[in-house]
């Protein structure tokens, strides 16, 4: 048993140095690169907060009949756009004997800024004045940091060839790929000033054109080439 471990051992150290001896004594050359791409949101969340509160005489349930009917004179697919988030109630005062204070949350999924803007437009002029754009997304976004990388490395291939041409040699196989990172950056989440009395009375036709930021996806890689 002693002999056998031992030989372990042995092997395992005969292993490390072989490993260390190759990367100590590898002529390469070691070359940082980044991408980066830009990307428009294509998916637009928007968070509307129906409150029995702020509507005199009106149930939430009339409440959200009336607002899939604002909705769908905007042109949503309230059955495949609409979700409800939340549903709660102060039942402390429902407790005490005074009318609960009920309110529901939706989020609604747009597509585009065309769309929001009519969106809202109807909101406000039908008196829903509780929303908020969410969160903006890319509805492919792993696709597009899988091509942020696949850049970066393309990158660093490149400048590795020109460090090593420069000197009369050459870059060859990669021995080493390490990934610093893969990031993207959403866009502010600002409400648009154009929630105004003026936008109410505005043709479809002349409403102002919305551009949100665009997503900034980004990737950096270290890797090691073999000169040649």
């Amino acid at each position: 048993m002693r002999k056998l471990v031992l030989v372990v051992l042995v092997a395992f150290s005969t292993a490390v140095f072989a490993e260390n001896y190759v990367v100590i004594n590898e002529h390469y050359i070691e070359v940082t690169a980044d991408a980066k791409k830009e990307v428009v949101p294509d998916n637009i969340y928007l968070k509307i907060v129906l409150k029995e509160g702020d509507y005199k005489n009106r149930t939430l349930a009339e409440l959200e009949n009336d607002l899939a009917t604002v909705l769908k004179t905007s042109g949503v697919n309230v059955e495949k756009s609409l979700k409800l988030k939340d549903l709660s109630s102060n039942f402390t005062k429902k407790f005490l004997g005074r009318k609960a204070n009920v309110e529901q949350e939706y989020s609604l999924l747009l597509h585009d800024t065309k769309t929001l803007m009519l969106v809202i437009k109807s909101l406000d002029g039908a008196g829903f004045s509780n929303f908020d754009i969410e969160r903006l997304e890319y509805s492919d976004i792993e696709k597009c940091k899988s091509e942020v990388r696949i850049e970066a490395m393309k990158n660093a291939a490149k400048k590795a060839s020109e460090l090593a041409e420069a000197i009369g040699q050459k870059a060859g196989r990669a021995i080493y790929i390490h990934e610093s990172g893969t990031s993207y950056s959403s866009p502010r989440n600002v409400m648009m000033s154009y929630r105004s009395k003026a936008v109410d009375t505005m043709e479809e036709s002349a409403m102002p054109v919305l551009d949100f930021e665009p997503i900034k996806v980004s990737a950096t890689v270290l890797v090691r080439f073999e000169i040649k």
